[in-house]
């Protein structure tokens, strides 16, 4: 009895120790979930079967469910002691991405983790625009880059092809490697087994002092030197940073290391300048400033300029042999014509003898055959002095040789020449002159030469109708127009038929005879006095050819 007693009273069971100390554990647990409610990691409990025991605020706020609804409900992740990780939780408010951290612990006197959830996504957001934004600098500074070597090439590709001097535009190009990339740069060119230097250097006054040095020690392409391996291996070198070592190589003897030690290169970019199995040099450029040294993309930028330089070369020793070709075909055009004028002539001086009676009196078949030799002799000789006026155009030797007559007296001398080709392709010509008393200073012979071309096309391609001439002068400007009622001339051919020896017929089978050079020549006589030849035509209508020239020439 008295033992019930005492345990009615708590003095059994514990005693009021007991009973204290749970108190205190209520009271503890009661703390620790308040604090756990008012922080802002989601914090949820999770027991041996994965269902969550407890959930605050801030978890429900995550999951975007009250915590009586977590309470009993699966996590659904897998869960290991120690891991830090990241999960993406689904809700009906959108996805946040959450940074997990799992604890071991006991939760009401059973194993439990404690899972630690804290909102990560506008952090994630901020990376991912980061990141983006990275990406967009990346971009912009990768198209930035494109542009200036696209810009660089094509400011190279502008100056080689921008003279046909060709040690201008090399030295140009060479400076220009040096204003965009480099703190100097030189060009060896190998050309008959040596090489020719050229060189430029970042700063004016520093230029002419590291040609004169540099020019005194020449590429040795059987040597050891980094160029002259470049050069033989056809195969570029990148030397970042640059040591005593390698400028010791690339020496020729110790004044040349003396000159590289002083100009203390950093970086330097070798590459072969070559086209195709051609090599003719190497081009060497080097950065003194170690912020700004040179990387893979320069070689590649650089082995670009030089394809172009190569290019430019090529296209130079080409023109050049064109040139001398050219020449060597308009010299033998001028001296096979004057050695055929010199016995043509003296055949026409003898036709006229002979139908004028010196060696007896001529019948009349005989004068017919005079003439048709003197007609053919004169033909021949107008083919002649094409070729002739076509040959020193060419060799830029044509000259104005002016003088003072009317219009209308120019115009004469022409039609006396062409009324009789129209007679014989029974023609109509009609000449048209205004302003015939107006006073003209100018190249008669040419204008003469010009018209009288356009003429005899117009007499050679009008089966029938007419060929008409007129001449005026408006403002200062002669204008004659040629119009003929034949063939015409297709569109696409109405410039074609102004080039060098252009024919409208086959050459081996047509029926018309000419050179092709009277267009060509009456467009560079045009020119040469300050004005132009053009042509209209519609195919079987006819063509008119307008030439306009200055009345008064002014040298």
């Amino acid at each position: 009895m008295a033992n019930s007693e005492r345990a009615r009273d708590g003095t059994v069971d514990g005693g009021p120790d007991a009973a204290r100390a749970r108190a205190e554990l209520d009271a503890l647990q009661r703390r620790f979930r308040a604090i756990i409610q008012r922080t802002a990691d989601g914090i949820v409990v999770v027991d041996g079967e994965g269902r969550i025991r407890f959930a605050n605020k801030a978890a429900a706020g995550l999951f975007g469910r009250g915590a009586d609804r977590l309470v009993g409900s699966p996590f659904g992740h897998a869960l290991v002691s120690g891991e830090n990780t990241e999960i993406d939780i689904v809700r009906q408010g959108g996805p946040v991405t959450a940074e997990l951290r799992v604890m071991d612990t006991e939760w009401e006197g059973e194993p439990a983790r404690i899972v630690s959830l804290r909102d990560i996504t506008d952090r994630k957001k901020a990376e991912e625009q980061a990141r983006r934004l990275l990406r967009e600098q990346i971009a912009r500074a990768e198209a930035e880059e494109a542009a200036r070597r696209a810009e660089i090439l094509s400011e190279a590709g502008r100056r080689l092809s921008s003279s046909l001097d060709l040690e201008t535009t090399l030295q140009e190009t060479v400076a220009l490697v040096v204003d965009e990339l480099a703190d100097y740069c030189m060009l060896d060119l190998v050309e008959d087994g040596r090489s020719r230097r050229y060189v430029a250097a970042r700063r004016d006054e520093e230029r002419e002092a590291v040609r004169r040095e540099a020019d005194h020690f020449e590429l040795d392409l059987e040597g050891g030197s980094p160029q002259a391996v470049a050069y033989r291996d056809r195969a570029s070198r990148l030397v970042s940073p640059v040591t005593d070592d390698w400028l010791r190589s690339a020496a020729t003897d110790d004044d040349h290391l003396a000159l590289l030690r002083t100009l203390d290169p950093h970086s330097v970019v070798i590459t072969p300048v070559s086209r195709g199995d051609q090599r003719v040099g190497v081009l060497t450029a080097a950065c003194t400033r170690p912020d700004t040294g040179f990387d893979e993309t320069h070689v590649s930028l650089l082995e670009e300029v030089g394809q172009r330089i190569a290019l430019a070369i090529e296209n130079a020793r080409l023109y050049r042999d064109a040139q001398a070709a050219n020449q060597a075909k308009t010299n033998f055009l001028a001296v096979m014509s004057h050695e055929l004028r010199t016995p043509l002539s003296a055949i026409v001086g003898y036709a006229d003898l002979l139908e004028g009676g010196v060696a007896g009196e001529a019948s009349d078949k005989q004068v017919h055959f005079l003439g048709r030799i003197r007609a053919s002799s004169n033909h021949l000789l107008q083919i002649i002095e094409e070729i002739l006026a076509f040959s020193r155009t060419e060799a830029g030797e044509e000259e104005v040789r002016t003088e003072e007559t009317t219009l209308g007296q120019l115009m004469d001398a022409v039609a006396a020449v062409a009324e009789p080709l129209a007679r014989d392709g029974a023609l109509e010509f009609r000449l048209d002159v205004e302003d015939r008393e107006t006073r003209i200073r100018t190249d008669t012979r040419k204008i003469r030469q010009i018209l009288l071309n356009l003429l005899s096309n117009a007499f050679k391609f009008t089966q029938e109708g007419s060929v008409r001439l007129t001449a005026r002068a408006r403002d200062g400007t002669l204008v004659f127009a040629v119009q003929d009622t034949g063939v015409g001339i297709p569109e696409d051919r109405q410039e074609e038929i102004f080039d060098r020896f252009w024919q409208v017929e086959d050459p081996m089978t047509r029926t018309r005879g000419g050179t092709g050079l009277g267009l060509t020549i009456g467009r560079s006589f045009a020119e040469l006095l300050g004005g132009s030849l053009r042509v209209e035509s519609t195919e079987g209508v006819g063509s008119t050819f307008t030439l306009e020239v200055p009345a008064i020439w002014s040298d």
